[in-house]
């Protein structure tokens, strides 16, 4: 489908219920979030990442980021 996922890891915080879009670089269209957010069958689409996210000691996304995808327990693949 054209998406790009550089880098893999785990959240440092888990479980986490539901799968949600973190869109990290405002300039990304909405069409791209929209696309992303049918193929995993999601609704959830944040403009802020969470506040446990912002204060870890550690980064756990890739700095050029544009779309973080958080995977849920609502997942089942």
């Amino acid at each position: 489908k054209g998406f790009n996922a550089p880098t893999i890891g785990n959240s440092d915080k888990r479980p986490i219920a539901t799968t949600t879009i973190y869109l990290i670089n405002k300039k990304i269209k909405k069409e791209i979030t929209d696309t992303l957010a049918k193929e995993l069958k999601i609704n959830q689409i944040n403009s802020e990442l969470p506040v446990w996210l912002k204060t870890t000691t550690s980064t756990k996304y890739n700095s050029s980021t544009d779309i973080l995808v958080i995977l849920g327990t609502d997942r089942k693949e």
